[in-house]
């Protein structure tokens, strides 16, 4: 899983794709993969990590909209002036 080196990209060097990726994204979507697969739903371990960010970044402003609530959680980082 750690050796995986992709040829393709930062030509002409590659780089070592398991030291520059974050190991929550692989993670996650390894779980997401073997639980689809459970449930015998054909997916590619690809097609789950192009597709995590933009499916938690809409539930994010799903739960947003639902509960307006959450954005006073978020305003809690933002700089007074």
């Amino acid at each position: 899983m750690w050796n995986w080196f992709d040829s393709e990209s930062w030509y002409p060097l590659g780089r070592s794709v398991g030291g520059t990726v974050y190991p929550g994204l692989m993670s996650t979507s390894a779980i997401i993969y073997w639980t689809l697969n459970f449930f015998y739903i054909p997916v590619e371990i690809r097609n789950v990590c192009v597709f995590l960010a933009p499916v938690f970044a809409g539930k994010l402003k799903f739960n947003l909209i639902i509960n307006p609530k959450i954005k006073c959680l978020f305003s809690i980082y933002k700089k007074k002036i």
